[in-house]
C-alpha cells in the first residue's frame, strides 16, 4: 500500500488465536485498526475478550480515548456489518473512539487472495482511502487532546 510522501506507520500485525491476550500493547499504541470476521451475527469470542482486556484498569485502560477504525471481511451477504455494529457498541462502552462515518466490509472470497491479501483493485482503493481517512482523523483526534491539555487548569488547583 502507497502511504502520500511524509507519512509513515508501524504496523503491528496481532492474530489473536495464537496470541496471549494479556500481552497485547498498551498505552504505547497510538491507534488501533480491528480487521473482524463475522460470526454468528457477531465478532468472535476471542475479540470480546481483547476488548475486556483493553478496557482495565478503569481509569488507565488502553482503549480509553484511543482511536480505533473497522474493517472486515466475511463470506455473507452483508460482510461484517453486524459485527462491526456490534464492535462499536462494545468500544463506545469502554470509551474507546471510533472512527465515524461508514466502515468497510466485504465479502472475503471476492475481495482477497488465500492470504487475505486484497486481490481486486476496487478493495486496495477503498483501504487506501480508509487508511489515509484514519491517518487524518488521529491527527484531528491528537491535536484535540493537546487542545483540551493546554486549556485544562493545572492538576493542583483546587476548586
Amino acid at each position: 500500500m502507497e502511504y502520500p510522501s511524509g507519512w509513515t506507520c508501524e504496523v503491528t500485525i496481532v492474530r489473536l488465536e495464537r496470541y496471549v491476550v494479556e500481552s497485547l500493547p498498551r498505552r504505547e499504541m497510538l491507534a488501533l485498526l480491528i480487521a473482524t470476521p463475522e460470526y454468528n451475527d457477531g465478532i468472535p469470542g476471542v475479540l470480546t475478550t481483547a476488548i475486556d482486556w483493553g478496557s482495565r484498569p478503569p481509569g488507565a485502560a488502553p482503549l480509553t480515548g484511543k482511536p480505533v477504525a473497522l474493517m472486515g471481511a466475511s463470506p455473507s451477504q452483508v460482510g461484517t456489518a453486524r459485527a462491526q455494529l456490534h464492535l462499536r457498541q462494545l468500544l463506545g462502552h469502554v470509551h474507546a473512539r471510533t472512527l465515524p462515518g461508514p466502515s468497510s466490509w466485504w465479502r472475503r472470497r471476492e475481495r482477497f487472495d488465500r492470504e487475505l491479501r486484497p486481490a481486486h483493485e476496487g478493495t486496495r482503493r477503498v483501504l487506501a482511502a480508509l487508511l489515509k481517512r484514519f491517518a487524518r482523523w488521529i491527527d484531528r483526534e491528537r491535536a484535540a487532546d493537546a487542545a483540551a491539555r493546554a486549556l485544562a487548569p493545572p492538576a493542583s488547583v483546587h476548586r
